[in-house]
């Protein structure tokens, strides 16, 4: 009220001093008198150097340029104005064919300070920081280059905060602007694949990797897959090196010998314009010679050279591929005076690690040698490379209490995933870990403990909720294997809303295949649990007309099989379409997918 009765009065003074008609009617930018207390000024106008301009306007423009007056007391001085504003920017608020390589400029009513890194931003609508260098030109004038060339079709936020003052510190009021650079058209191609097409006498150990000519998005070991036949896929993960564009399928163990394997690539690899591979799936084929590379040790524990190892150890070693031949007699322990140690040895297959366990627990501050011998071979007979191998490790009086080297969520962590799981890292095997020592409030959570990698896991009961703090609690009852009791002991997280959206994981049949028998059901694998799947969300079609069928899940919904209601027609290109209908329990909806197969005749 104060405000709106100091505009009439201020209009009346403005029109009694000066004459001027409608000196407060838009848009006359500058009334022509000092600002009030405070700082004060009618309706829709701010205080500028100490006058009263319209919001929005040029600050070079005045009302006759004639001081109508005082309103209150003295007129404020320049180091009380307002802080400095952007008048000028490119590229502008919403533009959309922006040049990659631009620069962003911001211009200033006035001179300024402490442009920087941290007042001056650029990022990606999704929160990627771009990295460059701020200069500016002219104190009145900030420029920020980009490191790199910026993304086709993208949208970029520039930020600029008050950080950024005047002479008189007075700050920039929070400044933000959007602009798209120009649309991305180019599709990815494929630069080098190793091995080439066709090759023969490939390495078992040999490197699967793809460069691309630019970065691709939604390559994982489900797009880029290896197998032996059209139905034998190779486990493993894919990596992506975003600076050099290698994809690398890392495969587990090593491959079979004399064997043809293909390398394909679905058209859900795309780049950050959206463009698939062209042509795909693209495929090619290589085949192996024979296996002459020895397998190797990939780790061991004890390492070599280790002291104050605990007199209840385990020795494990961990091979790079499968072998065979582990026994205890070709992998042994013994202490000095080479007095044999009697252990359990034992080979864990899919692990690729022996462990030697021994009977009784370790003489204290003794040194141990352990022996593997070239009785350990891989399938095709090739020995340990370097067998016989040895390493020495040393015991100590084992007095120290078991500790937590690692926890997941962390101490006083946030935005934890509801679907997280609660994983406790020991730096050493532990006995006593229940549901009794190991407790989450609220809900409480099913606890395991795997002795090889010293870890506890405890999979609450149901999914957490959002926006929850949780306790981790450990009671007493966990301790080493010398009796030492692990120190009791809690900490908090807190979770936050799942903005992750769910992938089509695994598709039976595969993307592509054919000769599939007509009374095959149709089964998605999602990467967590979703809803919303029905006929109009999961389609399922032949020519374009749909295919009646049944839905049921599996894996707490994050499998769903699609049972046709009839034999699905024969020879017949079958298409699945799965829509944004498809959600996970936050509402983040699927990427649109689809795949296709054709059945046998």
């Amino acid at each position: 009220m104060a405000r709106r009765v100091y505009r009439l009065a201020a209009v009346a003074l403005c029109l009694a001093v000066l004459g001027l008609s409608g000196c407060y009617d838009a848009p006359t930018p500058v009334c022509g008198f000092v600002c009030g207390p405070n700082l004060a000024c009618p309706d829709d106008y701010r205080c500028f150097q100490g006058r009263c301009i319209l919001e929005g306007a040029p600050t070079n423009v005045s009302c006759e340029g004639t001081d109508a007056g005082i309103l209150g007391d003295a007129p404020i001085p320049p180091d009380a104005n307002l802080g400095p504003r952007v008048v000028a920017q490119m590229p502008g608020s919403n533009d959309d064919d922006v040049a990659i390589t631009t620069k962003i400029t911001a211009r200033f009513d006035k001179p300024v300070f402490t442009v920087d890194m941290f007042s001056f931003t650029l990022r990606t609508l999704v929160g990627i920081p771009v990295e460059g260098i701020i200069e500016m030109p002219d104190a009145q004038t900030a420029v920020f280059t980009p490191s790199a060339p910026l993304l086709e079709g993208t949208v970029y936020v520039v930020t600029l905060n008050g950080g950024i003052t005047d002479e008189f510190g007075a700050p920039l009021p929070f400044t933000e602007w959007s602009f798209m650079t120009v649309p991305d058209l180019t599709p990815p191609g494929i630069a080098l694949r190793t091995p080439l097409p066709d090759a023969t006498d490939v390495k078992v150990n040999a490197t699967i990797s793809v460069q691309f000519t630019e970065p691709v998005t939604s390559i994982d070991q489900t797009t880029f897959t290896l197998r032996e036949t059209e139905t034998s896929l190779v486990s493993g993960f894919v990596a992506f090196d975003s600076v050099t564009h290698v994809a690398t399928f890392h495969y587990d163990g090593a491959l079979r010998p004399n064997t043809t394997y293909t390398v394909r690539l679905s058209g859900a690899i795309t780049d950050f314009g959206g463009n698939p591979l062209p042509n795909a799936p693209v495929s090619w084929s290589f085949t192996t010679g024979a296996d002459d590379v020895p397998p190797n040790i990939a780790s061991r524990s004890p390492q070599s050279g280790d002291v104050n190892i605990g007199i209840g150890t385990l020795v494990d070693v961990r091979f790079d591929e499968e072998v065979i031949g582990v026994t205890s007699t070709s992998l042994t322990l013994t202490a000095p005076g080479n007095v044999a140690v009697p252990a359990t040895v034992t080979y864990f297959t899919g692990q690729r690690i022996a462990r030697l366990d021994p009977i009784d627990v370790l003489l204290a501050n003794t040194t141990y040698q352990v022996t593997l011998s070239t009785g350990v071979t891989d399938a095709a007979g090739n020995p340990v490379a370097g067998a016989p191998v040895s390493w020495f490790f040393t015991t100590v009086a084992d007095v120290t209490a078991p500790f937590i080297s690692g926890r997941s969520p962390a101490v006083g962590a946030t935005n934890v995933s509801a679907s997280s799981v609660v994983t406790v890292f020991f730096n050493e095997n532990v006995t006593g870990v229940s549901s009794a020592t190991l407790k989450l409030a609220p809900g409480g959570g099913t606890v395991s403990y795997n002795p090889m990698t010293r870890t506890a896991t405890l999979v609450p009961t149901s999914q957490l909720s959002t926006g929850t703090t949780y306790t981790v609690s450990i009671l007493a009852g966990i301790q080493d294997l010398a009796g030492n009791p692990l120190a009791p002991g809690s900490w908090s997280f807190t979770t936050t809303a799942d903005a992750t959206p769910p992938t089509a994981m695994l598709t039976t049949p595969l993307h592509g295949a054919t000769d599939v028998p007509t009374t095959t059901p149709i089964v998605v694998t999602f990467s967590e649990t979703v809803q919303n799947i029905n006929g109009a969300t999961f389609r399922v079609s032949a020519g374009g007309v749909g295919v009646d069928g049944n839905f049921t899940s599996a894996m707490t919904n994050r499998e769903w099989t699609y049972t046709p209601l009839s034999p699905l027609p024969a020879n017949t290109t079958l298409t699945i379409s799965l829509t944004s209908g498809i959600i996970d329990v936050f509402s983040n909806p699927l990427a649109p997918v689809s795949f296709s197969f054709v059945t046998a005749p």
